[in-house]
């Protein structure tokens, strides 16, 4: 079994559950379910196809977060040993017996 049959056959059941719940329910639930049914159905179909600009687009983002991650981190543990440093006590050396 292939994904296209597998999001053909989900697009029909979503289908069928979306006319179900739509005449049932009605209103607010029934918009509800029918834009969540949708939405999963594009998802779907966005992952079984992507593009590849889009994948190296989403990698510069990611990049940049990780690089924004491991910046901070270091500012971070930058400033913790300074204020270690500055408030410590001096250590007194061990004398000789």
């Amino acid at each position: 079994m292939d994904i296209n049959s597998v999001i053909t056959s989900a697009e029909e059941i979503s289908t069928e559950i979306v006319s179900e719940v739509s005449a049932e329910a009605g209103g607010f639930i029934g918009t509800f379910f029918t834009d969540f049914a949708q939405g999963a159905v594009d998802f779907a179909n966005k992952i079984t196809s992507p593009d590849p600009d889009s994948i190296l687009n989403v990698l510069e983002v990611m990049g940049m977060g990780m690089l924004g991650i491991f910046g901070v981190t270091g500012v971070i543990i930058l400033i913790v040993s300074l204020l270690n440093n500055m408030t410590s006590k001096p250590r007194k050396e061990k004398e000789d017996k």
